[in-house]
Order: C-alpha cells, then structure tokens, then sequence
C-alpha cells in the first residue's frame, strides 16, 4: 500500500471518530453494555409467584427474562420487561431456573446473567379438585347392623332427616369403614348419638390459613363449562372461595377469588350447576325461636331462597353476627355469605344468567 493511501485511510478514519460515525458508535455501545448483574428469585408462604430483582444495566431499553426448569437457558425469552423486577405469577410447586439479559434501543443484547434458581413450595396448591366432606364422632357406644361401635368412634354421615333449626337434623343415616376402608355398617341413629358434624375444608393447622389451588388448575377444571354470559362462577365448598371467571367454554380466565362461608351440615349449599336468576338489594329475616331480627345486603340467587349475600348485622342495634368463618367452617343455613364488597361485586358486576358451579 502506498504512503498516500495509508494517508487517505487514515483521514477517513479519523472523520468517522470526529463524526461519530457508525462502525466506532454501534462498538461503544456493545462494549458498554455490560449483563445484568445480582440476579434474585424469591418466594414467600402466602402466594406460589416469584419475584425476580437484578440490577439495572445503563442504556437498557428492555429487559429479556428466560424461565427454565432445567439449567439450560432456553432459546426464547419467557417474557420482556421494562424494568428490573418481574414477577412469576401462580407456579406449580418445584425448581425454577432465571436468567436476564438487556436490550438497548438499537436491539443490541447482552450476554445472559448468572443463573437464579429457587425452590418453589405447593403452599397454595392442592394435589386434586375435590369438595368438603363430613365426619362426626360417636357420644357413646351404640350397635350398628349388629357392629357394636364404640363411643368416640368415627362415622362419616351421609343423609339426614328434617332439619330443626338451632338443633340439627332429627335423625342421620351413618356409615362406618374399617381400616382397610370398607364399609361395614350403616344405619339411621338419633342426632343425638353423635356429636356435631365436622366439615372438612383446606385449612393449614400450621399455617393457620385456608389454601387453595393455582390460578391454571381452576381455569382448566372449569373449561368444561358453558355460560350464557361471559362470565362464569365457580365456588369451592373445600377452599370455601368463590372464583370469577370471563371468556368462554374452553377459554375461561380467572379474574377475581374471594373468601366465602358455605351451608352446614343439614342445611348445606346444594352441589350442582345453576344460574344467577335473580338480584335484592337487601332482606330482613325474624327468628321465632330467638326472637332475633337481623337483615343482610346484595344478594344474587341462584337457587330457590339460596343466594350469596353479604355477612348479617342484628337489628335493631345493628351489632355483625354473621361473620365470614376464619377457619372455612362451613356456617350457613344453605346461602354463601361474603364479605360487603364481594357480595356487592357479584351483585353489580355479574349479570342475571350467569353460569353457577357448586362444588
């Protein structure tokens, strides 16, 4: 190369720096870019999400967050974000694996992060869909199909006679398994012979809390379903939670879950799917038997004289008597009490001849 030509390229190379030309320009911001770094998965025992935190990368325009449960980054982003958090919403129970990268406004990308890799727990999570079931326990020795069975012993009951109000039902139809589970008596006995009957719901003794399942196993257990609206409801007797859905049959997203209490055993919430037939802003009841006057808000039928509604205040002193059960005992006599604001919500957000699923 002659001494001319090396002169030439370097005064164009030298315009290029001065000029701020391309070539040096799309370098400097490549080598400027450095990885996201400090990457961080978290998890707590009120919800099965993971919050992932890094540091922010100066120029990034976009943030690139790869999910994996194998130590593999994967070839595609698993979301995009414009900040440096993001949260991984309503996981199944096991090991999750993140990584990051950074994007600057060019489409220039970073090299992935170190990996971050939790644990996440079932704690919200339960392995099947099921509804409460009912136990009660022997007052003293009775015989059963000729079985003598011995005071304390466990019964599952199964029917009932009519229900007295504040006593139970006159007689229950009992069933007794042996240890292998098979059924090995029955019969009809006196209220009286057991003791009240115990519905067994999601309740964590250790959490002392009510757990539930992932917001994609409702809205897999509900596809299944059809509604005249685009709206669908779906309340668990075992989680004692009322879920609202919206979509369509095969396609049904989860957009609402509240706490609820359900009907006792002998005035339990009848199982079945139904229809809200019909809204009241308000109704007062009187007791006979307690001389007891008490009234409750926004009730949404969906059955004869069963709604959901609001909890119930006591007239005329105006004193909550009807509370949403802590513990999900089942306490009502057939309706599903909810707080004010959700027995509000389905009221004036969920129209007359939406679907109803109770389970």
């Amino acid at each position: 190369m002659t001494k001319k030509c090396v002169k030439v390229s370097i005064c164009i190379l030298l315009a290029l720096v001065l000029a701020g030309g391309p070539i040096f320009q799309m370098e400097a911001m490549a080598a400027d870019q450095k990885r996201p770094e400090k990457v961080s998965a978290t998890s707590n025992s009120e919800t099965n999400d993971v919050v992932l935190t890094w540091n922010k990368v100066k120029g990034a325009e976009f943030y690139s967050v790869y999910r994996s449960t194998k130590k593999k980054i994967p070839s595609k982003a698993y979301a995009i974000v414009e900040t440096n958090k993001f949260k991984d919403r309503n996981l199944e129970g096991g090991k999750y694996y993140y990584w990051v990268k950074a994007e600057d406004e060019e489409g220039i990308e970073t090299p992935a992060s170190t990996r971050a890799g939790i644990i996440v727990k079932d704690y919200l999570t339960l392995s099947e869909i099921r509804t409460v079931t009912w136990s009660a326990t022997l007052r003293k020795t009775i015989t059963l199909d000729g079985m003598k069975l011995k005071k304390g012993t466990t019964v599952k009951p199964t029917k009932h006679s009519k229900y007295i109000p504040f006593r139970g039902p006159k007689r229950v139809y009992i069933t007794y398994k042996n240890e292998e589970g098979k059924k090995v008596a029955s019969g009809w006995v006196k209220w009286s012979t057991v003791k009240s009957i115990k519905g067994h719901v999601s309740y964590d003794k250790k959490k002392k809390k009510l757990l539930d399942w992932t917001e994609k196993k409702k809205e897999s257990y509900v596809k299944r379903y059809s509604s005249k609206t685009k709206y669908l409801v779906w309340t668990n007797f075992y989680t004692q939670r009322v879920n609202i859905f919206r979509g369509k049959k095969g396609n049904w997203n989860l957009i609402k879950t509240f706490r609820c209490t359900s009907g006792k055993y002998g005035k339990q919430t009848p199982k079945g799917v139904m229809v809200l037939k019909k809204h009241k802003p308000r109704r007062t009841r009187y007791n006979g038997v307690l001389s007891l006057r008490y009234y409750y808000k926004y009730l949404s039928f969906f059955n004869g004289y069963d709604a959901f509604h609001s909890v119930a205040w006591r007239l005329p002193d105006n004193k909550l008597i009807k509370k949403i059960m802590k513990d999900g005992t089942p306490n009502t006599t057939g309706c599903v009490r909810l707080s004010v604001e959700n027995a509000k919500y389905m009221y004036k957000r969920i129209p007359l001849g939406t679907k109803v699923v109770m389970y």
